[in-house]
């Protein structure tokens, strides 16, 4: 059968759930081929052996590639997103796995009957360490359609890693520049994520939601996202709605900077209250606020319409937020970093 999708799995020290999540994909019921490429970061707990006998035994079907060191998410995905030929692809994390075996065959029957379609996503069951699950999206909307004027408008629904399918439109001809220089820099982040990847498909066609539960997500204390605290998530996504921001060539500031500067706020609410408790030490570092500042101070050059948070309209500028935190001391945290 001829390929039409490659599933991208991005593998570090996943050994213990990585079988379960090719078997898923192994086990998937479709009328055409499907590549599996594995790209291992330099693996310490023996996923290598793993990968390997793997790749012995479905030498036809996957693809095997590995790092002589570790490199970071971004890198080894993109070593692998190069080698992509298929008119569709998706990422398939290796502590995940797919549960509707249906799930790839109805993705692509509907982005080849829907040309004008660039993404079909589903939705996913969250899987804690302590056996309970809950879905993804809350949502009761049994489908929807969506563009990017959805988007805009903050009407959209972004499924997670395992419930989307793209088709290959962004990456064909490349990696984008923006992407390539983000490696091993603050905006790498921004560009190994769910949203990123989402957005940009967005851009160029409609996207179909479909909630059904087809994956399991699981959540672990080792998971990149999960690991860190409540301030670091914030950071990472006000940098991540900069970057996409600069992606788009600097459009859109009524909806990448208003997100931007939502989780700036929310990064300050975190400080306020590891001051509060006397934990500022633990929660943020040096690096991190010189991090937010300069990240505060490229966003205040553009115009940013009025935003609700909790029900008062407010508009988030740098000014009315060191105005708010004076009372925290934290005129003193940035006077140690200047």
């Amino acid at each position: 059968m001829t390929n039409k999708l490659t599933i991208l799995m991005p593998s570090y020290n996943r050994g213990q759930y990585i079988s379960e999540a090719v078997d898923s994909i192994l086990n998937q019921k479709t009328n055409f081929g499907i590549k599996l490429i594995i790209t291992d970061d330099c693996s310490t707990d023996g996923s290598v052996e793993i990968i390997k006998a793997l790749q012995e035994k479905y030498s036809e079907k996957i693809e095997a590639l590995f790092s002589d060191e570790n490199k970071g998410l971004l890198t080894n995905i993109l070593k692998a997103q190069v080698k992509v030929n298929t008119e569709y692809f998706c990422v398939l994390d290796p502590d995940d796995y797919y549960i509707d075996e249906n799930f790839l065959q109805k993705a692509i029957d509907y982005l080849e009957a829907q040309k004008d379609f660039t993404i079909y996503s589903s939705n996913c069951r969250m899987l804690y360490e302590d056996a309970k699950t809950e879905p993804f999206i809350k949502s009761k909307r049994k489908n929807a359609i969506f563009n990017f004027d959805d988007l805009l408008n903050e009407n959209l629904i972004i499924t997670q890693t395992a419930g989307s399918i793209f088709r290959n439109v962004i990456y064909k001809n490349g990696i984008p520049k923006i992407i390539q220089q983000a490696i091993g820099t603050e905006s790498e982040p921004s560009f190994r994520a769910d949203t990123e990847r989402y957005i940009m498909h967005l851009n160029k066609g409609k996207a179909y939601f479909n909630n059904e539960i087809v994956a399991i997500y699981r959540i672990h204390k080792s998971g990149i996202w999960t690991k860190t605290n409540q301030f670091h998530r914030n950071l990472l996504s006000a940098q991540g709605f900069y970057d996409y921001f600069r992606y788009f060539e600097y459009k859109y500031p009524e909806y990448f900077i208003k997100q931007s500067n939502f989780y700036i706020k929310l990064c300050f609410d975190e400080l306020k209250k590891a001051i509060d408790e006397n934990k500022i030490n633990q929660t943020v570092q040096i690096d991190d606020l010189k991090h937010l500042f300069d990240l505060m101070l490229k966003n205040e050059k553009y115009h940013v319409k009025d935003i609700r948070l909790n029900n008062k309209k407010k508009k988030i500028t740098c000014k009315k937020i060191l105005k708010a935190l004076l009372p925290y001391g934290l005129v003193k945290i940035i006077q140690k970093i200047r």
